[in-house]
C-alpha cells in the first residue's frame, strides 16, 4: 500500500474478509511487519478519528456478536459468545505478549 492508502481501505481489503470465517469458528492472523517508525502501530491501532485495522476488527466482531445475541431465543443459561484474541510483538529474538 502507498502512504495515501486509508485505514479503511486496508481494513476492507485485508482484514474484513477474515471476519466471516472467524465468526464461523475459524482462526485468523494479521501480521504487520516493518522497521521501527514505519507505521505498524498506526496501521493496527490508529488514532480515534481514523481507527486502525485491529480496532476496526474488534469493533466489527463485537457488533456481530451483539446482532447474533439479539436474534437468539432466551434459554435458562442464556445465549453466549466467546471472543478470544492474542496481541503479540516479535522484536529481535523475543516474543512479547501485549
Amino acid at each position: 500500500y502507498s502512504a495515501a492508502a486509508s485505514q479503511y481501505d486496508i481494513f476492507e481489503n485485508e482484514v474484513h474478509p477474515l471476519l466471516r470465517p472467524v465468526l464461523e469458528g475459524s482462526r485468523a492472523s494479521v501480521v504487520v511487519y516493518g522497521s521501527a517508525g514505519s507505521g505498524k502501530t498506526h496501521t493496527l491501532i490508529g488514532p480515534d478519528a481514523d481507527p486502525g485495522v485491529l480496532t476496526r476488527a474488534v469493533a466489527s466482531l463485537f457488533e456481530a456478536a451483539d446482532i447474533f445475541l439479539a436474534g437468539q431465543l432466551p434459554t435458562a443459561e442464556g445465549p453466549s459468545v466467546t471472543i478470544e484474541m492474542s496481541y503479540l510483538e516479535i522484536h529481535d529474538d523475543g516474543l512479547l505478549d501485549l
